[in-house]
């Protein structure tokens, strides 16, 4: 049996094909699926760069406080002194070691725990605030006291400015603030 007529022959149809203009219909639906697993990692990487370059300093100063804070309470919880010396300033440092001198025979810290970071001055200033249980040798009772750390950025460094005792026991590491004179009675 022939052909109809009006049929083509394969040659007919392959040189009518070609003169057809391709559509992004017609390609992305062949070329999408073998080209995706080989982009799909590069794309991946260029997003998180980018989500990473958003990180501001702001961020990075927030998230490095949050590091520094909780190594330098830890370092308290086990006596690292020096270590904790590291992360004051100068005249802070100073006192603290000698009074750190003074009580280490004596002074245990049982568990400490970091309850609150409060942000000041687009971020170059902190609060931390820090609870301690310890005890004295002598007298097992267990003591607690809550402690404000001031926190400064300097020079892309944080430092503990000052350390004072907010609520708690009275802590021989930490100095008392001085009492505020009465006001005179009218």
């Amino acid at each position: 049996m022939s052909a109809p007529s009006n049929a083509r022959s394969p040659i007919a149809r392959s040189s009518a094909a070609s003169f057809v203009r391709p559509t992004a219909s017609r390609i992305f639906p062949t070329i999408l699926p073998t080209i995706l697993p080989k982009i799909l990692p590069i794309l991946a990487l260029a997003l998180a760069s980018l989500s990473s370059a958003c990180m501001g300093t702001t961020q990075r100063r927030e998230d490095d406080l949050k590091r520094h804070a909780l190594t330098f309470n830890d370092d308290w919880r086990w006596a690292r002194w020096d270590s904790m010396a590291g992360s004051m300033s100068a005249e802070e440092a100073t006192g603290f070691l000698s009074r750190a001198q003074t009580l280490e025979p004596e002074l245990v810290v049982a568990d400490f725990e970091v309850t609150s970071i409060n942000f000041l001055e687009q971020s170059k200033r902190a609060n931390v605030v820090a609870k301690f249980e310890w005890y004295m040798k002598r007298d097992a009772r267990i003591k607690r006291t809550t402690v404000e750390q001031l926190w400064e950025n300097r020079e892309g460094r944080w430092l503990v400015i000052k350390i004072r005792r907010t609520r708690g026991d009275r802590f021989g590491l930490v100095i008392e603030p001085e009492p505020t004179p009465a006001p005179p009675a009218p």
